[in-house]
């Protein structure tokens, strides 16, 4: 014999390894070794995959590459998601380079699995898959900011402050919302048609001679907190000052 073949047909990258040739005569046997790479799609992404949640809208998603690339360079990730209440997958990003990826347009309360699979010039290999995870913001709404204290009161309008909450929420405060009840009336309403920045607020448009008490509310990523507790009744009138000393007379 001068020369012989053995053809593994359909082989796959486990087939790759070390083979053992046995050739034997009258004279003896000897062996030779072959290092065999069989060229195909990759292995899954090395795990795990990790969803790091960033609020209850989106996450980070972070992948090691194969183990095994199928003997040739990984081009792209391809990257799907699905509800745990649900059977088929939906395309999240479907070229990736990078091993890390931002996933945006989550929906609050939902449980989410994510999957990646690894694509070289041979095909799309195997997934890798993420635990379930439910999209929640990692924070909360702040607590109450302290009790609206009024000053500078005219015949329309008062000035009121207050101290920021003893906690954010893990998030920082956006804003504050500032609320009137009239002592004749049940209902709150705002006074800020924007959210406010500052801790002081003028307040106008009040009506003379009625009461009013007020409260504030801070918000943040996770949504509006708590409400101080309500002022006390302030009437709405213009200053009044005692009367000077009476002029010498003449």
């Amino acid at each position: 014999i001068t020369h012989t073949t053995l053809t593994a047909r359909n082989s796959t990258r486990v087939d790759g390894g070390r083979y053992v040739l046995s050739l034997s005569n009258s004279g003896g046997t000897t062996t030779i070794s072959v290092n065999v790479k069989v060229l195909d799609r990759p292995g899954p992404p090395d795990g795990p995959l990790k969803v790091k949640v960033i609020s209850a809208e989106k996450c980070n998603l972070n992948w090691n590459p194969p183990l095994n690339d199928g003997g040739a360079s990984i081009t792209h990730y391809i990257i799907e998601k699905r509800e745990t209440s649900r059977v088929t997958w939906t395309e999240v990003e479907p070229h990736i380079e990078a091993i890390s990826y931002k996933v945006t347009k989550l929906v609050c309360g939902k449980e989410y699995i994510f999957r990646i699979a690894a694509v070289n010039k041979y095909g799309v290999g195997d997934f890798l898959e993420s635990e379930p995870f439910v999209s929640q913001n990692p924070f909360k709404p702040p607590s109450a900011p302290s009790t609206p204290v009024a000053s500078a009161v005219t015949g329309d309008s008062v000035v009121l402050t207050w101290e920021r909450p003893e906690s954010d929420g893990g998030s920082e405060i956006d804003g504050y919302i500032l609320e009137k009840r009239d002592k004749d009336g049940v209902r709150w309403t705002k006074c800020n048609k924007r959210r406010l920045n500052d801790v002081r607020f003028r307040c106008t448009g009040l009506a003379e001679g009625h009461s009013y008490q007020f409260r504030v509310l801070a918000e943040n990523a996770a949504g509006v907190g708590a409400p101080s507790e309500s002022s006390e009744y302030i009437k709405i009138c213009e200053a009044t000052y005692p009367p000077g000393p009476p002029s010498n007379p003449k």
